[in-house]
Parts: C-alpha cells; structure tokens; sequence
C-alpha cells in the first residue's frame, strides 16, 4: 500500500473535478477548483503522513 500512495493526490483531484462537473461547471473550470481545493488538503494529509509514527506490519 505504501508504493500506492503518491495516487492519492491525483485521485483527489479527479474526483473532486467529476464532482464539480456533474454540479454543471466546464471541464477546465472544475479542474482548477478542484487544484485550489484539493492544494490544502494534500498538504494537511502530507503533514499527517509524515508525523504519524511508521508501524511496521
């Protein structure tokens, strides 16, 4: 799972422009909605990320 998580930005992304395209908006206007929502929130789950302790399973 670890080798899968640099996904996780760019599917954040995607979901959040076929969210706001399904509201009506264009393409390319929920494409850069989505990068100014989706900015913040990439940082918030990399700071977590990085201050959570490492588990080894």
């Amino acid at each position: 799972m670890r080798n899968w998580a640099w996904l996780c930005p760019y599917m954040m992304i995607g979901l959040a422009t076929g969210v706001f395209v399904l509201f009506g908006l264009t393409l390319w206007i929920s494409f850069l909605i989505a990068l100014l929502l989706v900015c913040p929130a990439v940082m918030i789950w990399g700071a977590w990320k990085i201050r959570r302790p490492y588990k080894k399973f």
